[in-house]
């Protein structure tokens, strides 16, 4: 995730809110070890709340990098962001680096990987909620005081 006008520093004129949104920004790597077999993926989801202010979707190339062939918020609201790879990313492969916009700032959310079966964990996604950053304050409060009292 990249704060408003931080990702035009890292690639230049690449953002597509010029700098007056968060950029959320992914990247799939399909590494030995990862998947159980060698299993090309063929899309990749991001959770959205369904009342998120949304922006642009789309992707950063590189060389020998497998780009999605389609990209967009879909679902009632819409519930995720999709990026679809018709030629998959194949065993061993590495996505384009695949980005949404939002004025919203993030929190964590699902964020889905399609293979052969689907692969879900906790990634950022846009949604206002201070008090996640609180919570995670919090906790590592907790963690600093209990290793200076042991």
């Amino acid at each position: 995730m990249f704060a408003p006008g931080a990702f035009g520093v890292a690639f230049p004129g690449q953002d597509p809110s010029n700098g007056s949104d968060y950029v959320y920004a992914y990247q799939i790597n399909n590494l030995p070890g990862t998947i159980p077999a060698a299993t090309a993926i063929s899309q990749f989801t991001v959770g959205l709340d369904g009342d998120e202010p949304l922006g642009a979707t789309g992707f950063v190339s590189g060389i020998g990098i497998t780009i999605p062939s389609s990209t967009g918020y879909v679902g009632s609201g819409p519930t995720s962001v999709a990026f679809d790879f018709a030629a998959n990313i194949p065993f061993d492969g590495t996505s384009a680096i695949l980005i949404f916009t939002s004025a919203a700032a993030p929190e964590l959310d699902t964020a889905t990987v399609h293979a052969a079966w689907a692969d879900t964990h906790l990634l950022p996604s846009p949604s206002p909620e201070p008090a996640t950053l609180g919570l995670l304050a919090m906790g590592l409060g907790l963690i600093g005081n209990r290793r200076r009292k042991a």
